[in-house]
């Protein structure tokens, strides 16, 4: 896998220098941010050097797919998806990445006096001896998602580069305002073949969620009096205090 993994950390480090953090409080259009268009279109024309049919909606969307390898023509179509957004609760802009080879396991003091420690921190420590990637501490890093971004598009030139792996037609999205959830109702569904799609999002290696949690909307029911406050004493009961 080491092949691989020369695919994709080289892409994650320069992905997260592109300032995509979606908006929360500008919901009028879509995406939110013009810097999701800036990283879209880069990550078109990556897919289309590679030589991979690529292209973009109207309302950000990448879509991309690879043809089945010979004889997996009629395979089910599988797409895996990843969104180009990141958070606007920090900053998303002039992030330095920070690569570790080796982590020993030791605080990383980072700026602001921010320190990572691995003794408080269990999935830091989890990676002792292995390579992690950070921000400097003046920023968010990136990673979700642009670790998926990164991961599928690896994934993409580790296939055309090893042609005897076998596999269907493969379908890629990455879509824009994740975040803030305001992309989903522009999802072109309409051009979407697969049959399944996976999200290339967080989570341990080697971990597969087989269901998503939607926390956008929740509908809160009521059952009492309508009585106005002046003479409420003694009829309406404090909600946070019962």
């Amino acid at each position: 896998m080491s092949g691989y993994i020369d695919l994709v950390l080289p892409r994650f480090l320069r992905y997260v220098r592109y300032g995509t953090a979606s908006d929360s409080a500008n919901l009028s259009v879509t995406p939110t941010t013009p810097g999701q268009w800036t990283l879209a279109r880069a990550l078109v024309q990556e897919l289309q050097d590679l030589g991979v049919d690529a292209s973009l909606t109207d309302s950000c969307y990448v879509l991309a797919r690879l043809p089945a390898s010979a004889g997996r023509e009629h395979a089910p179509t599988i797409g895996f998806l990843a969104h180009l957004d990141t958070s606007d609760e920090v900053s998303g802009e002039n992030v330095t990445p920070i690569l570790v080879e080796n982590y020993d396991g030791n605080p990383i003091q980072l700026a602001a006096g921010i320190c990572l420690d691995s003794e408080k921190e269990p999935d830091l420590a989890a990676h002792i001896g292995r390579a992690i990637v950070h921000s400097d501490g003046t920023t968010l890093l990136g990673a979700d998602d642009k670790a998926g971004i990164a991961a599928i598009i690896g994934a993409v030139e580790y296939l055309l580069q090893n042609p005897d792996i076998a596999h269907g037609p493969v379908e890629i999205i990455f879509s824009p305002d994740e975040e803030t959830g305001k992309g989903l109702p522009a999802f072109p569904r309409d051009q979407i073949h697969a049959v399944a799609c996976y999200t290339v999002d967080g989570g341990a290696q080697g971990e597969l969620e087989s269901e998503c949690f939607n926390a956008y909307h929740a509908a809160v029911s009521f059952r009492g009096r309508v009585t106005h406050l002046g003479t409420a004493r003694g009829v309406l009961v404090n909600a946070a205090l019962s």
